[in-house]
């Protein structure tokens, strides 16, 4: 006769189920911007890349009511961006990274993590065939 399971021998234990995890993620909005070291760099005006991770504490209510207003509207996020890049310019991408972090968390509600990573994709730098990036999470 065969039996499923051995008394004598030790359970094995299970698994723990992986907790889900929930991110918005922008990838490479490209926003041009007046920005550069020298005032001659800053003339005119430069691609860059801007990716930004959203991190929700727990499932945000728009996986069930697939109600906008309740999530972070990618579209607002990209303006916001926007809007930072078209309002000055800026001379380190240290600078400009934290003033797009700044945009970016006004729009998140308590409970969000906030990640933003901005690419110059073009700096002056001779040698350099990729871009330089910076970026700050919250």
């Amino acid at each position: 006769m065969m039996s499923c399971s051995n008394s004598s021998a030790e359970p094995t234990p299970r698994p723990r189920a992986a907790q889900p995890r929930y991110r918005l993620r922008i990838e490479r909005l490209e926003l041009w911007v007046r920005l550069g070291c020298t005032v001659g760099e800053r003339e005119r005006p430069q691609r860059v890349a801007v990716s930004v991770s959203v991190d929700f504490a727990g499932e945000p209510r728009a996986c069930q009511s697939d109600a906008l207003e309740h999530t972070v509207c990618a579209a607002a996020l990209a303006a916001a961006l926007r809007g930072v890049a078209d309002s000055d310019e800026f001379s380190l991408i240290e600078h400009l990274a934290w003033r797009l972090h700044a945009a970016a968390a006004q729009l998140l509600t308590a409970g969000t993590c906030l990640e933003l990573e901005l690419e110059k994709l073009a700096p002056p730098i001779p040698g350099l065939t990729g871009g330089v990036s910076f970026s700050i999470a919250t």
